[in-house]
């Protein structure tokens, strides 16, 4: 949306296209009618600042066809946009005439233009244009003049800023509870500039949206799809004087965004002091808090699955037995602090895990999640022996968790895990691949250097050689000069462009060390260098030469 497609720059360079002088002399503007309207079919908002020149053109047609693209445009651009077009309107562009019809747009003609030009107006360049559109905006009182009435409260012209100040203050009555809420991302915008000192403005529009009747309008922005929206309406709940609501917070935690949600999980604690401070906590709203927290447990935002189990544990008092069932969580954070609420019990976690594993086969239909979770566990509480158990997974159909052993396998054996982790090198999956070239650090690959090239150069796969050269480049520098030579003559550009930048970090770092080429390097260079120096270019061919 904030960029011109291929397809609009072609056109809006047609707009440049001069009518011969026989279609100038009959005033044909056909061909500029049908560009105007094909930009209008594509709706784009970045194409308002080309457009608008022509709602002012000496022919009615035209000008109408280009009101009519403008409108189209304009209907594109959401409230949360609005900033954005206000800025780019004025930013300039230069092949515009500043004299025309839209850049010298006088006030007193502001109320005579259709809708889309008089929301525009309210960004125009001139700060008496921009008040006179204010005013007429003002006049209307269906709800959508209140976004442009909003933006101009941080206005840099005073009169500008001060008429929608009162514009916007006429419109702080109950009807308008709904607009205040859809303009939710320009309040917040307007929270964080100093220039437009409405906090006053803005308390007040909050006290209006939390009045009684009003609440649910929060409420049901709450629950609803726009994300941001949501933790808006929210946050609006929690700052108000009157506390947390137990609807509120339930609605929250079921909301489609993961912030506002682990903000519902924090509030709950809050809620249920409230409550008892009022003596109004029954067993009942107790219990609803628990299931919530209870069914939390399994979101998919560890964020807040964590605060929903230190939520029940800490502010509730629940059994730390609550914790046993997120032994398994995919995420280490949730596996650590459940084995810290469990760790006054004398269980074996190793064993736990391993009996998962085995009850979990390659074969058998386990969840996915909570096979991943008893991999991860194992290696944070195994020992070297549960490697072999761990190999037997190296097989599964799914490539996270082939990836998930890999790392287990690593963690507990590194000295077994390498021959491992070459072969997996090469798996069809970049997921699995890129987990071993991860686990193959750089001084491990190092003896290795002859298989990994055979692997660079069998391998038919742009991820695998892309892994190798990497595990190559961190070689000693003497032996990985060759293998960079090797890459910049890929087939595969990818490959080449990366061996190039592997090998122009080399010349920046060789010489921090002054180890000297070991037996055979030098000779192994020049067999390299005379296959490679067509590819080179002459800098970095006299670099490389100036070494031997």
């Amino acid at each position: 949306m904030r960029s011109l497609s291929q397809q609009a720059k072609s056109l809006i360079e047609q707009l440049d296209w001069q009518p011969g002088w026989w279609q100038a002399l009959l005033g044909d503007h056909q061909h500029l009618q049908t560009t105007l309207a094909s930009l209008g079919r594509l709706a784009e908002p970045a194409s308002l600042p080309h457009l608008l020149p022509f709602a002012f053109h000496r022919d009615k047609t035209v000008a109408k066809t280009a009101r009519e693209a403008i409108r189209q445009a304009l209907d594109q651009v959401s409230v949360g946009d609005l900033p954005w077009l206000d800025d780019y309107l004025r930013q300039g562009h230069s092949w515009l005439d500043p004299a025309d019809g839209w850049s010298s747009i006088e006030p007193r003609k502001i109320p005579f233009l259709p809708l889309p030009l008089r929301s525009l107006a309210t960004f125009h360049r001139s700060g008496f244009v921009r008040q006179a559109a204010v005013q007429v905006m003002g006049l209307a009182r269906d709800g959508t003049e209140l976004p442009y009435l909003l933006l101009r409260l941080s206005d840099w012209v005073d009169p500008v800023r001060h008429l929608a100040s009162q514009l916007v203050e006429d419109r702080l009555t109950d009807d308008y509870a709904g607009h205040f809420l859809d303009c939710q991302s320009l309040i917040r915008r307007l929270e964080s500039r100093d220039r437009s000192q409405q906090q006053p403005i803005l308390d007040r529009v909050a006290t209006l949206l939390l009045r009684g009747e009003n609440l649910p309008l929060l409420r049901q922005a709450i629950s609803g799809p726009d994300r941001l929206l949501s933790q808006r309406a929210f946050g609006i709940v929690l700052a108000s004087p009157q506390g947390v609501d137990e609807e509120s917070v339930m609605l929250a935690s079921q909301s489609r965004d993961s912030v506002t949600r682990l903000r519902s999980v924090r509030a709950m604690p809050t809620l249920l002091e409230k409550s008892s401070a009022l003596e109004k906590s029954s067993a009942l709203e107790k219990d609803s808090i628990r299931e919530r927290l209870t069914q939390l447990g399994d979101d998919p935002f560890m964020p807040v699955r964590r605060e929903a189990l230190t939520t029940r544990i800490d502010q509730l008092g629940e059994s730390p037995s609550a914790a046993s069932r997120h032994l398994f969580d995919h995420h280490a954070s949730l596996r650590y602090l459940a084995r810290y609420y469990l760790g006054r019990s004398s269980a074996d976690y190793a064993e736990l895990y391993r009996q998962a594993l085995t009850q979990d086969r390659p074969g058998a239909d386990a969840p996915r999640e909570s096979l991943i979770g008893a991999i991860s566990g194992l290696s944070e509480t195994g020992d070297s022996s549960d490697t072999a158990q761990l190999e037997n997974l190296l097989s599964h159909s799914s490539a996270t968790v082939r990836q998930k052993v890999i790392r287990a396998i690593a963690r507990l054996d590194s000295d077994r895990s390498k021959g491992i982790c070459l072969t997996a090198l090469e798996s069809a999956s970049p997921r699995v691949s890129r987990e071993a070239s991860n686990c193959l650090s750089r001084a491990a690959a190092r003896g290795e250097e002859v298989r990994l090239q055979e692997i660079f150069a069998r391998s038919p796969l742009l991820h695998v050689k892309r892994n190798a050269l990497f595990l190559l480049s961190g070689l000693p520098k003497w032996q990985s000069l060759p293998y960079l030579l090797q890459g910049v003559r890929s087939d595969h550009p990818e490959i080449e462009a990366l061996a190039r930048g592997f090998l122009r970090k080399w010349l920046l770092h060789f010489n921090r060390d002054f180890s000297q080429p070991p037996p055979g390097a030098e000779d192994r260079f020049w067999q390299e260098m005379g296959k490679t120096e067509n590819r080179l270019s002459a800098k970095t061919r006299k670099a490389l030469e100036f070494l031997f």
